[in-house]
């Protein structure tokens, strides 16, 4: 046992160096190489424990105070990708063991991971398994584990379900002392039990949005009395500060904008001071909810400048699942701020469209962007005078604008990680053609929602997501991708391949992953670049 403790110093040590951090978004470049590799040694550690059979591990116990101490760092930090990773790999081997509480633990911020990276389906299997083996259990970190479970079916708008869970995590807080609380769930009682209240109550008002007449009145009124309920109950500063957020959303929703802005400002304040999870986000709740406000009063250049600002902020650090919020409202609000069929084709929609995704990964959505629809625009040229009649120019270009556009639904920390990428990180990432597709889809543009679908599919099948053989135009957007991506320096991918370089690994691929036509376009286009 006593072997493992200089790796477990070195896990120390790096849990004392993010202290001294602010978030893993503002380092500088050499901070982050070394964050890097202290992440992929804690990675390859634990791969390593998880794969040892128990006799052989260190004391999990001991380990797990100091892991799970991680966890929460490493997501106050902005990193929930290595929280993601880390917890599945802990969870692994603390299933082995029979201690309840921290089976719990761990499997609570995994859950919560999950439901950033919107992995509901995953969230909800381990969820299945763990409340299979703990359903009887009356303790603080089971009705952590509850709230969270709530939280999953909340993003995926199963209201039914999370208010039954948020109802039973509650139910199971009151009957736990403060000192449990504060233990196993890093929150008091009384504010355990009053997050469940405005849960509640934001599900109300959630469903109060999406109804009229007789039936908002009904959830203003529920909403009302859970409000009221929480007004009487003592809890600590910091939750009384957010609950200025749910009171502002209903303000809102009963139509009353001269108490919501009140009560915004309230929020903005809190922002400004403060610390615990309760702050996490709440500056950047703060701006998507002034978006909501001026887009209900129909107000869309105010409510556009406010979402944007949001998406900046949800790139550093967000509690809980705020980025998933925050994309919801920018797409409703570039649907209201654009008539699709009339805009489509000056490309003003979909230039607001790479600005949000500029805000919220540098690379992606700034400049390979813009140089992937100017490869498209060309090679479409070229390819349409070679004969390819069918090809729509102004498509192609729009395709290659928005064809990393599902990245808005990929968590900053995945997006700009520096660390090695793991198998299931790279299955995460490869879900952004999905998330493209859903978006696009949401705001009109169906054409180019297949073209991004398609685009990292190859000429032999074997690509993803369906493994088919793409489409001319979805094979350009693709070609177009990997010869800026391997041309141009990134955080990630440090050295660049020259021109030449990257031309001749993309020829030797024809007709194994390259569709032929896409790739002499290349080829031409290229050697005008030289």
């Amino acid at each position: 046992m006593n072997s493992w403790q200089p790796e477990l110093e070195k896990i120390i040590n790096f849990e004392n160096k993010l202290e001294k951090i602010t978030s893993i978004a503002v380092i500088s470049d050499e901070e982050l190489a070394e964050y890097a590799k202290d992440i992929s040694y804690i990675q390859n550690l634990l791969s390593l424990i998880a794969s040892m059979p128990q006799e052989k591990r260190p004391d999990i116990a001991r380990w797990d105070d100091v892991v799970s101490r991680l966890w929460r760092k490493l997501f106050a930090k902005g990193d929930d990708i290595d929280r993601y990773t880390f917890g599945d790999l802990w969870l692994k081997v603390l299933l082995d063991q029979k201690d309840e509480k921290r089976i719990l633990r761990t499997a609570t911020g995994f859950i919560a991971s999950c439901r950033n990276f919107s992995l509901f389906e995953e969230a909800l299997e381990v969820g299945k398994v763990i409340t299979e083996r703990f359903d009887n259990s009356i303790s603080g970190a089971y009705a952590n584990f509850l709230n969270t479970m709530g939280s999953v079916y909340y993003c995926k708008k199963d209201f039914e379900n999370a208010e039954k869970l948020f109802l039973k995590a509650k139910a199971i807080g009151e009957l736990v002392t403060d000192e449990e609380s504060q233990g196993w769930i890093v929150s008091s009682r009384n504010d355990f039990i009053s997050q469940e209240y405005l849960n509640i109550a934001e599900i109300n008002i959630e469903m109060g949005f999406e109804s009229e007449g007789k039936a908002r009145e009904l959830y203003v009124k529920k909403a009302e009395d859970l409000i009221s309920q929480l007004d009487q109950m003592q809890i600590t500063e910091n939750l009384r500060s957010f609950v200025y957020v749910t009171k502002s959303e209903l303000a809102m929703l009963k139509g009353d904008f001269k108490e919501a802005p009140i009560l915004l400002d309230k929020i903005e304040e809190a922002s400004k001071k403060g610390s615990g999870p309760y702050y996490y986000s709440i500056a950047t709740t703060h701006s998507r909810l002034k978006a909501l406000f001026y887009s209900l009063l129909g107000d869309y250049q105010r409510a556009y400048h406010f979402i944007r600002k949001a998406l900046r902020q949800v790139s550093t650090k967000a509690y809980p699942a705020e980025d998933i919020f925050v994309l919801d409202e920018a797409i409703k609000i570039v649907r209201k701020l654009y008539d699709q069929q009339k805009k489509l084709r000056d490309g003003e929609l979909v230039k607001d469209l790479v600005l949000l995704l500029e805000d919220k990964d540098w690379y992606t959505g700034g400049s390979h962007s813009r140089q992937v629809a100017d490869l498209c625009l060309k090679i479409g040229h070229i390819l349409k005078k070679d004969g390819i009649s069918r090809l729509d120019i102004l498509e192609l270009e729009t395709a290659g604008l928005v064809h990393d556009i599902g990245k808005l639904k990929i968590p900053w920390s995945l997006l700009n990680k520096v660390a090695p990428i793991t198998p299931k990180e790279k299955e995460i990432l490869k879900l952004h053609t999905k998330f493209g597709r859903e978006i696009l889809l949401q705001i009109g543009l169906t054409n180019c929602a297949e073209i991004v679908y398609q685009h990292h599919e190859t000429a032999d099948g074997k690509g993803y997501p369906l493994g088919k053989i793409p489409t001319i135009e979805a094979s350009i957007v693709g070609i177009c991708d990997v010869f800026d991506a391997s041309t141009t320096v990134n955080r990630r991918y440090k050295k660049p391949k020259t021109l030449s370089e990257a031309v001749a690994e993309i020829v030797s691929l024809s007709k194994i992953k390259y569709n032929p036509d896409a790739v002499r376009g290349i080829e031409i286009v290229a050697k005008s670049m030289a």
